[in-house]
């Protein structure tokens, strides 16, 4: 009985079964007996089959998605092997580990240490894979800078146009956080123009959106319509088509296209219908619903909707989506009256922002301050809120934000101060900003608070008639009932015919 057991155990019966249980598909009983062969200790004596073992070993847990396994196996042949390979095979698998556990700090040291190796090896295949997991461990960390660099290395080592282009994708989006609007436009056109990319590419086709997105905060709506109608997104896949869709949204909230925007939300709302555990596109639905909601001039739904999308957003763990959610309630809270609420939210949004350095979200971080601040009474803070907006939206060339700023400013603090002479500058700068940009809500809004400016500022009644009566007339045709709509109404109604 004794040998029987001794012979159950030795390291050979274990190599052979795990041959066999291979052969038969039992992957995670062949895994055992390898494991079984390494931690007997005559394996020792043979090092060389030890190392052959744990490699295929390594292969197993990875097709087995077992992280535990991968990393423990990994180290093993980190400590065991001298071999270059071995070194930058066990390296990359903990590297990856890292990323599926969002444990940046790990994932930080393993592709520095994998990116020495593969320079010394001259593998160009492990060098990008280093480059990706610093420049997703840059992001994540809020390096926006130390992402930026990466990409841009993936990209130039990239041999696959598919792989060069979704890394150019991500360094677009890397400078749109930082607000470097010109540098995401000079990216999204060079993957437009990238040979080897079919037209029809879903890389290629979010590409034009993206692109068609920056060109609407940057002021240039018609050309980002054109881009927006011309593409086709109900084919994409399910990922790239959320994002695709938001940035229409977007696009055709900016162009006045409010009916539009209702389509696209829709199809997102379908699409979370069909994929009930995909948070990314609950929240992006959500979101997108909340915005039109508010538009809509229903503020409890809205309100609903953005309490919904913030649930995802944290589940998800969407820095980004969390930080839209934040401002989009503390600005639907500011409506309501309750302030401390979305003081609240904004307070939670500094910290994420600051956490990820998003410089283009501060921009309308400090606009939904600024008009907390004027609600609250705080006019000195207000003004310094508003004129830092402005000020870093024109340096961004964002002149969505620019205009949004000029017109939260001018009725927020100088309206209630009685400063017309300011108002009127802010209000023709922010009317000015809409007509040249084609921006048909901002430049309702700028119209009726124009004709505020003449009535209250002037009692010139005939002229904030003409103004208030274009300024209704543009949001009947645009759908709009949102924020200011019934100001503008009531004023209107008190001087009409």
């Amino acid at each position: 009985m004794g040998e029987e057991k001794e012979d159950l155990g030795s390291p050979l019966l274990a190599v052979l079964l795990a041959s066999v249980y291979e052969r038969i598909g039992d992957q995670r009983t062949a895994a055992q007996c390898a494991e079984t062969f390494l931690a007997h200790p005559l394996s020792r004596q043979s090092p060389e089959i030890r190392l052959g073992i744990l490699r295929v070993l390594l292969g197993k847990y990875q097709l087995l998605r077992d992280l535990e396994g991968q990393q423990h196996t990994a180290e093993r042949l980190l400590q065991e092997s001298q071999s270059p390979q071995d070194q930058i095979l066990a390296r990359s698998v903990l590297l990856q580990v890292g990323q599926k556990r969002a444990d940046w700090e790990a994932v930080e040291i393993h592709a520095v240490a994998l990116l020495t190796l593969a320079q010394e090896a001259g593998d160009l295949s492990a060098q990008t894979l280093a480059h990706m997991g610093l420049a997703i461990a840059g992001e994540q960390k809020g390096e926006i800078e130390k992402a930026i660099n990466h990409a841009r290395h993936v990209v130039g080592l990239a041999k696959d146009p598919e792989t060069k282009a979704l890394w150019m994708l991500a360094l677009g989006s890397y400078w749109e956080r930082l607000g470097k609007l010109s540098e995401a436009c000079t990216v999204y056109e060079a993957i437009l123009k990238e040979d080897g990319l079919a037209q029809a590419h879903p890389v290629r086709r979010l590409a034009r959106l993206q692109l068609a997105y920056v060109l609407a905060q940057a002021g240039d709506i018609p050309k980002a319509l054109d881009l927006a109608e011309k593409t086709e997104v109900a084919s994409l896949p399910v990922a790239f088509q959320v994002d695709a869709r938001s940035a229409k949204c977007a696009i055709y909230r900016l162009g006045g296209r409010l009916d539009a925007v209702e389509v696209e939300i829709q199809a997102l709302w379908t699409l979370a219908k069909q994929y009930p555990n995909e948070a990314s596109v609950q929240v992006t639905a959500q979101i997108e619903r909340a915005r039109l909601h508010w538009d809509r001039g229903k503020l409890a739904a809205a309100v609903g909707a953005a309490e919904e999308a913030l649930t995802w957003a944290v589940r998800l763990d969407s820095r980004a989506s969390e930080i839209d959610c934040l401002i989009l309630l503390a600005d639907l809270h500011q409506s309501s009256g309750n302030l401390d609420q979305a003081e609240r939210y904004l307070t939670d949004a500094e910290e994420e922002i600051t956490k990820g350095h998003f410089l283009f979200k501060r921009v309308f971080l400090r606009i939904s301050q600024g008009a907390l601040a004027a609600r609250q009474g705080r006019y000195n803070l207000a003004e310094a809120l508003f004129t830092e907006a402005a000020a870093q939206a024109q340096q961004l060339g964002a002149k969505a934000a620019e205009c949004v700023a000029h017109l939260l400013y001018a009725v927020c603090v100088k309206m209630p101060q009685g400063n017309w002479e300011a108002i009127g500058e802010l209000l023709d700068h922010a009317l000015t900003l809409a007509l040249r940009c084609d921006y048909r809500v901002l430049e309702a809004l700028a119209t009726g608070l124009i004709g505020l400016w003449h009535l209250e500022g002037h009692g010139d009644r005939t002229r904030a008639y003409h103004y208030l009566k274009d300024s209704r007339h543009l949001m009947d045709e645009l759908g709009f009932y949102g924020p200011f709509r019934s100001t503008v109404e009531d004023a209107l109604f008190g001087i009409e015919p």
